[in-house]
């Protein structure tokens, strides 16, 4: 039977209405893609942006909270939930409702607002700025503020009111007016602190010193570490998608890779340091906000774990910035020559110092807590031991790290003094063993 021309024109309709449909649904499709792209983009980016800014909340964070009643004043701290990290969401619920204005005191009355009783204090080790902790706390001001900086921030019990930011360096305090400080938050969670030391700000050698009054308890720890294979570091930090070529040379322990003359990477099999050198990254810092933000972009960088990573010290006249394992609210000294990390930015480059030693979990360690002396016992036996102590510009309570002779994937952490001496950190206990 012949086909009718019907037919012809209705299978060709279809043919048609199909090819129409098919490309509708394309173009439908890759439209929507297009369209939601963009919104997706900006999600991700202000995702990742959020997690960066947490990143860098968590290492910039103060390191140790004092309170003091009418006579007495304790570093406090709370071993099964840190009430600095506990009380770290409430900055961003701060609310700044007036002019912030500064005042210079002379040393006494300085030292007399520090060891003011019905307070909390939250300390840095080192100085951070206004402008840095409005960025990572969100914090907006109606007219903004010449930056400054401070190593302090004071809740007075009476006034909910003011947060009070103190820099010891220059004497100056700020006074900032809010809505509500939140220290009656803040006061609420040291009630279940399960360490209350005596301490005293007192002034040594020109520097605001915290004097722990009384022998100390102090919890010896076990932690069991990873060591990030030298491959990791040159593939992240090294290597060059448009040139794969890395000379690599031994000398001793030390071996030097290199990529061209402008970049190098240095590991010392004795000691798992590595320092990471690049004369193409060049940054022109003017300010110390500049210099923590970007230090810590470095950081990031290595790729090192920072859960227990704290910002140290910064050193603006040098450009450099370290940054020290905490545990339990203490420093870890001896990880290396330099901390957890020590970056320094020039406008010839940059230098990045670190351990490819990284703290994973606490495994279990003797139970006994280790006393050590007053800090004024230990200046005593130190100046008996013919150390001069006007050469002493700090003295600090913190972990020494030392391998464990069982295990080689285990470091221990015993409670000691630390003593800033000739530019170095160095335990008491080695400086009267001399």
């Amino acid at each position: 039977m012949g086909i009718k021309l019907s037919d012809i024109f209705l299978k060709a309709g279809l043919i048609i209405a199909v090819t129409i449909s098919v490309i509708l649904s394309f173009l439908i499709w890759t439209n929507n893609a297009r369209y939601e792209r963009n919104p997706d983009t900006k999600v991700s980016t202000a995702q990742e942006q959020s997690k960066t800014d947490k990143e860098l909340a968590d290492v910039y964070l103060p390191t140790r909270i004092l309170q003091k009643n009418q006579q007495q004043q304790y570093m406090v701290y709370n071993r099964r939930d840190s009430p600095i990290m506990a009380f770290q969401k409430r900055f961003k619920t701060w609310q700044l409702t007036g002019s912030i204005t500064a005042k210079n005191y002379n040393n006494g009355d300085y030292l007399n607002q520090i060891n003011a009783p019905e307070q909390v204090q939250l300390t840095y080790p080192g100085v951070i700025t206004w402008r840095l902790f409005k960025q990572m706390y969100k914090l907006t001001e109606k007219k903004a503020t010449a930056d400054f900086s401070f190593n302090r921030i004071i809740l007075k019990n009476n006034d909910n009111k003011t947060v009070y930011l103190t820099n010891d360096n220059n004497q100056v305090v700020h006074k900032v007016p809010v809505a509500n400080n939140r220290g009656k938050q803040l006061r609420a969670l040291l009630k279940n602190a399960d360490m209350r030391l005596p301490v005293e700000e007192r002034v040594m050698n020109n520097k605001l010193t915290l004097y722990y009054t009384k022998p100390v308890k102090i919890t010896p720890y076990s932690y069991l570490i990873s060591r990030e294979n030298i491959n990791t570091y040159i593939s992240t930090l090294l290597a060059d998608k448009g040139d794969s070529s890395i000379e690599a040379r031994e000398s001793g322990s030390v071996t030097t890779y290199y990529r061209g003359i402008f970049k190098k990477l240095s590991a010392d099999s004795s000691n798992d340091q590595i320092q990471y050198e690049d004369y193409t990254d060049t940054v022109t810092v003017s300010s110390t906000t500049q210099l923590l933000r970007n230090s810590f972009s470095r950081l990031v960088n290595v790729g090192n774990s920072l859960a227990n990573v704290r910002y140290f010290s910064s050193v603006p006249k040098t450009q450099v910035v370290t940054y020290l394992n905490y545990v339990e609210g203490f420093p870890i000294y001896q990880q290396s020559d330099f901390g957890a990390a020590s970056i320094q930015l020039t406008p010839s480059g940059q230098v990045l110092r670190f351990s490819s030693r990284t703290l994973q979990v606490p495994v279990p360690a003797e139970n006994q807590d280790n006393t050590l002396p007053a800090t004024q016992d230990v200046l005593n036996q130190l100046a008996a031991n013919n150390v001069d102590l006007a050469t002493i510009k700090d003295i600090q309570l913190g972990y020494h790290w030392t391998q464990s002779s069982a295990n080689q994937q285990v470091i221990d952490l015993k409670p000691t003094y630390y003593v800033f001496i000739n530019n170095t950190w160095k335990d008491y206990r080695d400086l009267l063993a001399q």
